[in-house]
């Protein structure tokens, strides 16, 4: 330094580190985006050195990281004079916070649902025959199960088509993806059946289930289209009155991503269609 006044005028860059808790090596890559520059470089030793007002870039910087905010996009709030417009910032700012919220609020939601769900089917596991369960109001995204699946393209899957274009609107949707039938139509329907959290009212392949005490199974099977037969006569067999009812196929272990894990449960709501 050139002299005491200096010394006592500038921080170190691990002085300047330690007071956000950040690396050197972060604040090397920050003047190499040419968003926070040394204040002073020595020209002899390249020692770097910064004054205790950078304090405020430097939080402006953690910041758009925390919120997601390109750093390369921080040059776009700063003036020919080189003076940083805080308060457009601070607005773009304030709309990426409250995106992320909102999505941390939805995996907060999911992550509680999942966990329900877990511990409600523990209570269940291994039951044998058909017993009763009550089971909460349920939304669900529909989709035709193809009927000759093996013709389907190369690496097509409308099962997690269905979950994309669920998490692509926003409607929360909540694996696994289920099969639902309404053995009482002619001819009876079999779609995927995706439960979601927010559901888009206004799509008509959303389906309400009410809250209800339903008759349940459980069974083991590979997907459904290589065994729907089975199902039938496991619904002729068990299900009184099955056809007038909606039918739900789930999956019981919630950890497994894929409906074909094997181990599922007939849900058969007690409410008529």
């Amino acid at each position: 330094m050139e002299n005491k006044s200096m010394e006592k005028k500038f921080l170190t860059i691990s002085e300047f580190a330690k007071l956000r808790g950040v690396s050197i090596g972060s604040l090397r890559y920050y003047e190499k985006l040419d968003v926070l520059t040394p204040a002073y470089i020595d020209p002899k030793t390249k020692y770097r050195y910064y004054l205790p007002e950078q304090l405020s870039t430097l939080d402006t910087i953690l910041l758009c990281i925390d919120l997601d905010i390109p750093l390369k996009d921080l040059k776009d709030y700063v003036d020919d004079d080189g003076y940083m417009h805080y308060r457009d910032l601070l607005q773009r700012s304030q709309e990426a916070m409250r995106q992320k919220t909102a999505h941390m609020q939805i995996m907060m939601e999911l992550m509680q649902q999942t966990m329900d769900s877990m511990e409600e089917n523990k209570k269940y596991s291994g039951f044998p025959g058909v017993y009763t369960r009550t089971i909460g109001e349920r939304f669900f995204l529909e989709s035709p199960v193809p009927q000759k699946p093996e013709k389907l393209p190369q690496g097509s899957s409308p099962s997690f088509d269905l979950f994309q274009e669920a998490q692509e609107k926003n409607m929360s949707p909540v694996f696994p993806v289920n099969i639902i039938l309404r053995p009482g139509e002619d001819p009876p329907v079999i779609n995927f059946a995706l439960q979601v959290l927010h559901p888009d009212f206004e799509d008509p392949r959303i389906t309400r289930l009410p809250s209800s005490s339903c008759l349940c199974m459980q069974i083991t099977l590979a997907p459904f289209h290589n065994h729907g037969d089975e199902i039938w006569r496991i619904l002729e067999e068990n299900f009184p009155g099955y056809r007038e009812h909606n039918i739900i196929v789930t999956n019981m272990v919630q950890e497994k991503a894929h409906f074909d894990s094997r181990h599922s449960e007939i849900q058969m709501p007690l409410t008529l269609l």
